[in-house]
């Protein structure tokens, strides 16, 4: 018999949100899986799950709450959560076509008793918490714990050029923090085809070759990825998901499975810290929209503000943050940068209205950082161009600020 010991972690840090989850795969194990779960002082303790591959595998108690049962995940035919099924049904909403999206901190999982379509699920109904584990006793079988992350590939997030793949692919960077030494298995779950690519310390997507250890393509059954490494702890590490077909998007997750949990963070979160006469204060600031982009003679141009005669060619973001506060922008290219915010709209014909802040070379190395502050409630432009006319180039601007900064690139039009 095959045992797993499938473990969740509620949260890390503030910024190391990691799935709580029971996962189970019964086509591997014919028609029973043992769930081990660790308590405190390392007892292992062990639960009958009795989930079952097809329907008749749905609502089969996993857990000592009898209110919890067994609930397929929509990517999959074969993975469980298990979760709470005594809520009325009217509270989860249906799974948004074509790629079963949800909001954040829910999941798509399969309802049958509430929607023959697949319905969006809040993660506090499928926590540790929420199902507690049953006790049976002591064992000393080897340990693997299962972490998971999920997230969706949209139009916000960068696109690059994979390694022997197309431009202009879609891609989310992931850091890694591994506490426990061993061989991991990072498999991916979703509708797309997905890439996996993992790198030692730092991504960058202009050289996506630069710190890699490891990519996979098909390695695990429908077209999704399965990268088996050996993580060391301590050392930082950033799985990049992204797709074989460029343009691709939709919701996925990746699955850890290895001899401890593991934290997954959405790009790298930054931490700052003020110090003053009488107490230090430590914020968390996370890196949280990231684009890259190449400045042509096929972008629009305009006479910046504050610049000489000529074109200068830019590219305008649209730029809104789910919280209000101060957030900062960066360039990083080889050419000499400029940026400029602007609060609602942005003319280029008189580009001194409605300006909100700009930067020349605050970052260093002739790259902009531009800070603000910015309203939830209020849209803001973001213009990325040149200190010096026609000159093109690629770059990357990173987002950093208290919320989320959703970053699109539209094109100003005037009729």
């Amino acid at each position: 018999m095959l045992i797993f010991n499938l473990i969740g972690i509620n949260t890390y840090a503030e910024n190391f949100a990691v799935v709580s989850l029971l996962l189970f795969d019964p086509d591997m194990f014919k028609a029973n899986v043992y769930c081990l779960v660790v308590a405190l002082l390392s007892l292992v303790v062990s639960i009958k799950c009795q989930c079952q591959s097809g329907n008749s595998s749905q609502y089969v108690q996993c857990s000592q709450n009898a209110q919890c049962g067994c609930l397929q995940y929509s990517f999959s035919s074969s993975m469980y959560v298990c979760g709470l099924v005594s809520y009325s049904c009217g509270q989860f909403p249906q799974c948004r076509p074509p790629n079963d999206a949800c909001d954040a901190n829910e999941i798509c999982i399969r309802h049958p008793r509430c929607n023959s379509q697949p319905v969006c699920y809040p993660l506090s109904m499928i926590n540790e918490q929420s199902c507690p584990p049953g006790t049976v006793s002591q064992t000393t079988e080897p340990i693997q714990r299962i972490s998971n992350y999920t997230s969706e590939l949209n139009s916000l997030d960068g696109r690059y050029t994979r390694p022997g793949g197309s431009p202009q692919t879609y891609y989310e960077a992931i850091q890694l923090y591994v506490p426990t030494s061993g061989y991991y298995d990072l498999t991916s779950v979703s509708r797309l085809d997905t890439h996996g690519y993992l790198y030692n310390g730092t991504f960058n997507p202009f050289d996506p070759q630069s710190n890699l250890i490891a990519h996979n393509d098909d390695g695990a059954a429908g077209s999704q990825f399965k990268l088996p490494v050996y993580l060391q702890a301590g050392i930082p590490y950033t799985l990049v998901v992204t797709t074989h077909n460029a343009g691709n998007t939709g919701p996925f997750s990746v699955i850890a499975q290895g001899p401890g949990n593991i934290y997954f963070s959405p790009l790298n979160p930054v931490t700052t810290t003020t110090t003053t006469t009488s107490t230090t204060t430590t914020s968390a600031i996370i890196v949280s929209a990231f684009y890259n982009g190449d400045l042509t003679s096929s972008n629009p141009f305009y006479n910046r503000t504050g610049g000489s005669t000529g074109q200068y060619y830019y590219q305008a973001f649209e730029i809104q943050v789910s919280i209000t506060g101060t957030y900062t922008f960066t360039s990083t290219s080889n050419m000499d940068t400029f940026g400029y915010i602007y609060q609602g709209n942005f003319y280029p014909f008189a580009p001194q209205i409605n300006v909100h802040g700009q930067d020349d070379d605050s970052a260093g190395s002739n790259q902009f950082r531009v800070t603000a502050v910015l309203r939830s409630d209020v849209k803001y432009i973001l213009v990325y161009t040149t200190y010096s006319p026609n000159t093109f180039g690629k770059y990357s601007v990173s987002a950093a600020g208290p919320g989320r900064v959703y970053m699109n690139p539209i094109s100003i039009t005037f009729t």
